[in-house]
């Protein structure tokens, strides 16, 4: 399955577009490996295509204030459970500056209201959930686990960036 989709790029593109079906956000994160079944099934050279894809930039992209309450909600759902997966290479790609930045753009921006949402993104790529195959049996952490620490510190430095333009949004009062 995986390698047909990997071959057809336009059926990732055509999900997306119908991200206001919550269904289609399951087999979404079922995809990037972010749910407990597919976690066990796919294998990381078997999601490693996805990180080639626009994947994590069409997500952030419907956290623009056009798309529908639901799309957002659906976008940042899968972004946090892409988050949850670290590390792996969409993981790492979402804690890239570019992305933290296009993820704060978006909730500042004037009329959005993804704000609580991209900060629940924020806190999964702080926070990630640890695997299983993280842990060594005497309960360490394993050299995979220590190894995704940069992609990390490179991503709190690009939220802290933001913490200013964070505290001055929500100082400002509510538009009625």
């Amino acid at each position: 399955m995986m390698q047909h989709l990997s071959n057809n790029d336009s059926i990732l593109e055509k999900l997306i577009k119908h991200l206001d079906t919550t269904s289609i956000a399951d087999i979404i994160k079922r995809l990037v490996g972010a749910d407990d079944h597919s976690s066990m099934i796919f294998l990381p050279m078997h999601t490693q295509w996805l990180a080639d894809t626009p994947l994590i930039n069409m997500l952030l992209d419907r956290l623009a204030p056009n798309h529908s309450a639901h799309v957002q909600a659906n976008a940042a759902d899968i972004l946090t459970a892409i988050a949850h997966t670290q590390p792996s290479a969409l993981s790492a790609q979402l804690m890239q500056q570019q992305s933290i930045a296009a993820l704060f753009n978006r909730a500042l921006e004037p009329g959005s209201k993804v704000l609580v949402t991209a900060l629940d993104v924020c806190a999964a790529l702080l926070e990630p959930r640890r695997s299983q195959q993280e842990a060594s049996p005497d309960g360490q952490s394993s050299s995979t686990a220590a190894a995704s620490s940069k992609p990390h510190s490179e991503a709190v430095a690009s939220m802290l960036q933001y913490i200013p333009q964070l505290m001055q949004h929500l100082r400002q009062p509510e538009a009625a």
